[in-house]
């Protein structure tokens, strides 16, 4: 049994695929042909080829070299006429005629194909699934089915879902799947039984990083045996399937050895490559110049010798722990040095906005671009691996593998997890449906670990690189995550969709996410941040630029989430796009009306005494934006009107403090503060009327919980709390700038509660059966999330079967030889 690794690349191959090189004007490979030779037999290759882009000149040096165990091949670049979309074709054990020949016809792929047959040249379809020019389809992919009978299926470059799942295509041909693809596309077949296709391996390596680590095992002892075999389908696979990580870190080697054939390039990117690709390492000179760095006082220049110095250590221990190691140490400090940027520039905005040194924007931008420029070939790779995922999920239907190598896992960001406010309640009630209903749902958030006690379920929690908390909204602290481990990790859940509630940092990385796995992303717009900068400070300048960034956001979405029409109609005024906005249906949970014995009797001790006048209560954000001056305008002319009652406020917020100072002398008012989910629910039980004025909600969940229990509720006719209640029957709608219409209405519920007891209960009853019948988790869980299908719940076995089969991949051939 050997191994050869036959999809290797060397100095030969001149044209880049990856968009950094073509920027440089750098050629695709500098990898010395000897040195390929040397480290694939030190992997444990038998025979070795290159496989250079259209030319034989490195396999022919390589061939006259080692002349006992090196053949002779190429990746030729073949086309469809009809459209032009690019394949590469893998073609071995070659003669120099034979390739002149390949190069002319390779601009038809369906004569190239001829040849090959004609000439039984052994060959092998490479990366099916990937878009080399962005016209790849489904239909094309079909065709090679028929074209051709050996494909590779383990590509050391493009991730393990692309190779996972056209692993699976090939193998679940039939009989009746050729004959149905012959009658769509009129081609003919290669040979016998062409539904047993033949697989292949190759590690694609251009920058000598992981030559001979994925590889096609054979049963032969000579070249000829080995194409043999390929031409035989008597072939399996084995080795590394690559990440976005690794092709970045490849890219980087080429860049810099380009940079080395230019003579050179000094500074941090001259720094950077003598570093980690040459052997001698950094000169005195630089390491001198790292050293200084540290010792400014210059705080971008500290970060960067730290970064520096930590990949010299890398450098120096990486010979010995390999090319993997290397690339996940060198991405982890990268990570690091792009969290010190991130939290310089925004520790710095914060010392000038709280009194302190303005901050040079100049400065910090320039501190931030050399983590950016390192950054972007991460970002870069992980689109391009990920830019397939059309075709991934049509080849799923197409061939009806049920979901084989394509994830149906939905992530949910949110900068807000474990507050207590209508984000946080919808989270956590949809994550705990969605567990109910068997769908693959995750929240992804950005939490302490004393916040993780409220965790919903299915947290993802994103490693935060720091924090803050504005002074106009001091209810919620904002925190960014690490970036590049942020999207590390969200990529390695490997979702299929992304909905972001929020459009601070945590929210910001699940946009980038969605963008670069190329995915849907879809935006719930919960809140409406520009009426509340408005209200809270005052600045129609502010809210101006919060409405920008705003529109900006959405704008990227596929599809934005509305919880209610008259915002979906005001939002279309402010210039969304009415087309891709949808109605967000909220609910409750079937047993949130039920309320824990305890949590009731001490809501009644401390704020609803039995025998008392009725309640009036508000819940939610104690702020200026809740248009709370009216509400205790109302309270001022009921005392006035010598109407009995008592007023519990419950919520935190920035105005808490102030209004304490101002009514807690008043025996009427009580400020409960925040409260837990029981005790909250324990004022809703015990109250008898719910006032909510606010004007800038764009659904009101506190009214829809207040409802729940039956509490008829008073609310404006502007923003979403309108369309939860039905005027004059569960509560009424009133004006906003109607304050004695408030003042009749609330005295009316009030007399009824008092004067017809019996009545006022039927009526609570009314209300609390109206909610339940109309609002359910499991209809946005049903309508959002997608159901988990058999293969999906069991990918992770899947896995582990994948990488036992690649383990135990000898033993597989011996009983596929045997047969």
């Amino acid at each position: 049994m050997i191994r050869a690794d036959l999809h290797l690349h060397s100095r030969h191959s001149k044209h880049p695929g990856e968009w950094v090189l073509q920027r440089l004007g750098a050629q695709e490979s500098y990898t010395d042909v000897e040195a390929v030779y040397r480290a694939c037999k030190a992997r444990g290759c038998a025979f070795i080829t290159l496989t250079d882009h259209n030319t034989i000149d490195g396999a022919l040096e390589l061939a006259a070299l080692h002349p006992k165990d090196c053949f002779v091949s190429t990746e030729a670049t073949a086309y469809f006429p009809e459209d032009g979309c690019k394949i590469h074709i893998l073609c071995y054990g070659i003669t120099a005629a034979q390739f002149e020949a390949i190069q002319k016809a390779r601009e038809n792929i369906y004569n190239l194909r001829d040849y090959l047959r004609l000439e039984r040249i052994a060959c092998s379809v490479a990366h099916g699934t990937f878009d080399v020019n962005g016209r790849l389809t489904v239909e094309h992919l079909e065709k090679l089915i028929l074209l051709f009978n050996t494909f590779e299926s383990a590509n050391g470059t493009r991730g393990e879902s692309g190779n996972r799942l056209w692993t699976e295509v090939l193998r679940s041909l039939t009989p009746e799947t050729i004959s149905t693809l012959v009658a769509k596309h009129g081609l003919d077949p290669w040979g016998e039984e062409p539904w047993r296709k033949g697989l292949t391996g190759g590690s694609d390596d251009h920058a000598g990083l992981f030559l001979g680590e994925t590889y096609t095992l054979a049963e032969a002892d000579s070249v000829e045996s080995l194409l043999d075999a390929i031409r035989g389908r008597r072939t399996l696979t084995g080795g590394r399937l690559g990440d976005h990580k690794a092709l970045a870190y490849a890219v980087y080697k080429i860049a810099s050895e380009y940079t080395q054939v230019k003579g050179g390039v000094r500074g941090l990117p001259g720094m950077l490559s003598s570093i980690l690709f040459q052997s001698e390492g950094p000169a005195l000179r630089e390491r001198m110049a790292i050293k200084r760095l540290g010792f400014r006082r210059s705080a971008r220049d500290q970060m960067m010798a730290q970064f520096l110095k930590r990949l010299m250590e890398v450098a120096k221990v990486g010979p010995t722990r390999g090319a993997d190691w290397q690339v996940e140490q060198a991405y982890d400090a990268l990570a690091t040095l792009v969290d010190a940027c991130i939290r310089e520039l925004v520790q710095s905005v914060q010392r000038g906005l709280s009194g302190g040194e303005a901050p040079d924007l100049f400065q910090q931008i320039a501190t931030v671009i050399p983590a950016a420029v390192f950054s972007a070939p991460f970002f870069s790779t992980l689109r391009m691996l990920n830019q397939n995922r059309t075709i991934h999920a049509e080849l799923v239907d197409r061939f009806k593998l049920a979901g084989a190598g394509c994830s149906v896992r939905t992530l949910w960001f949110s900068d807000t997890v474990s507050d207590l406010n209508g984000v946080s309640v919808t989270l956590r009630e949809v994550a705990a449906c969605a567990a109910r209903m068997n769908r693959p749902l995750g929240v992804v958030g950005c939490l302490t670990d004393e916040e993780q006690a409220l965790r919903p379920a299915g947290l993802i929690n994103l490693p935060c690189v720091c924090s803050f908390t504005p002074q106009f909204y001091d209810a919620h602290t904002v925190r960014i995550p690490s970036l590049l481990r942020a999207i590390d990790i969200v990529a390695a859940c490997n979702p299929s969709k992304i909905i972001v509630s929020t459009p601070g940092p945590v929210g910001l990385v699940g946009l980038l996410a969605g963008r670069l796995l190329g995915i849907p992303c879809v935006g719930v717009y919960h809140t409406d941040f520009t009426k509340q900068a408005e209200l809270i400070t005052d600045d129609l300048g502010v809210a101006g630029m919060v409405d920008a960034y705003l529109r900006w956001f959405y704008a990227r979405m596929d599809e934005i989430r509305v919880p209610t029409q008259a915002y979906i109609d005001k939002l279309a005024e402010r210039g969304y796009p009415r087309a891709q906005m949808r109605m967000l249906r909220r609910g409750l949970d079937r047993g949130f009306s039920t309320v824990a014995d305890a949590a009731l009797t001490e809501a009644q001790r401390l704020w609803f005494p039995a025998g008392g006048p009725p309640v009036l209560l508000y819940a939610g954000r104690v702020g200026r934006e809740k248009n709370l001056e009216l509400l205790f305008y109302v309270c001022s002319e009921l005392k006035g009107r010598r109407i009995a009652f008592r007023l519990v406020i419950a919520g935190d917020g920035p105005d808490l403090a102030a209004l304490r100072e101002q009514y807690g002398s008043d025996a009427g008012v009580t400020f409960t503060g925040r409260l837990d989910r029981e005790l909250l629910k324990a004022c809703y039980a015990s109250a008898d009327l719910f006032l909510f004025p606010s004007t800038s909600d764009t659904f009101g969940m506190a009214v829809l919980e207040a409802q729940a229990f039956g509490l008829p509720a008073l609310v404006t006719d502007v923003g979403g709390p309108q369309e939860i209640i039905r005027h004059g029957k569960t509560g009424y709608v009133l004006p906003a700038d109607d304050a004695e219409l408030w003042v009749r209405s609330a005295m009316r519920i009030i007399e009824s509660r008092t004067v017809h007891p019996e009545d006022f209960g039927r009526w609570r009853a009314e209300i609390r059966e109206t909610s339940s019948s109309l609002y359910s988790w499991e209809a946005l869980v049903e309508e959002m999330i997608a159901p988990a299908t058999e293969h999906g719940r069991q990918r992770a076995a899947g896995a582990r079967d994948l990488e036992n089969n690649r383990k135990n991949a000898p033993e597989r051939l011996a009983m596929v030889l045997s047969n």
